[in-house]
């Protein structure tokens, strides 16, 4: 279980950003808030979706080079989401991609409310990547108490 949280805590350290348009996030139960997907590269880089829902249902889909393959779901706290959600209105105000040309390095899609998608390649801009890195801390914070061992 430790290895998990350190492989994606150091993952996240090393290739998260994203980006948003101010909107007024969904309210109706169980529609996409956020999502994260880690794409392929030539090598084995983790390939995973983590998705936020307005219900604060996380799920997690670990496809390959993943410690925890398949679905797994956990909930975040009131707290949590409010913290992810205020930060997506008050930070996320990007571009829709960055470094999309590059060969070989794992493309990122972040998509927030169904209305805004953002897409990276590698390493992402600083102007977002603190943001970025505290909302994946908190979606993965309890999940070291859900995965199966």
């Amino acid at each position: 279980m430790q290895k998990l949280k350190l492989l994606l805590l150091s993952y996240a350290l090393l290739t998260s950003c994203g980006g948003f348009n101010n909107q007024v996030l969904r309210t109706s139960n169980n529609s996409p808030v956020f999502e994260i997907q880690r794409g392929a590269c030539y090598g084995s880089c983790p390939i995973y979706t983590v998705t936020l829902t307005s219900d604060r249902l996380i799920t997690y889909h670990g496809k390959r080079f993943v410690e925890n393959q398949g679905i797994n779901e956990w909930y975040l706290s009131r707290r949590n989401f409010k913290q992810i959600t205020d930060i997506i209105l008050s930070s996320f105000n990007y571009s829709d991609s960055y470094n999309i040309q590059a060969q070989d390095l794992p493309m990122t899609t972040l998509k927030i409310n169904d209305n805004h998608t953002i897409k990276y390649k590698g390493i992402c801009p600083s102007e977002f990547s603190d943001e970025l890195e505290f909302i994946e801390n908190i979606l993965f914070e309890n999940a070291l108490w859900n995965f199966p061992e």
